[in-house]
């Protein structure tokens, strides 16, 4: 079941449909593995699953 909220154009990632959709109903934000700043304000969805 999808969460028409959620928007998402990472087309690489599983859980994209249609490359506007995410199918999953909630999303886990992490910290960035490769911080430019290493400041821990940079983040990325920490769902992403490769396809």
């Amino acid at each position: 079941m999808n969460n028409p909220g959620l928007r998402c154009s990472v087309t690489s990632c599983a859980h994209n449909r249609h490359g506007n959709d995410c199918a999953l109903q909630k999303i886990n934000i992490a910290p960035c593995r490769d911080s430019h700043s290493h400041s821990g304000h940079e983040s990325m969805c920490g769902s992403y699953t490769a396809k």
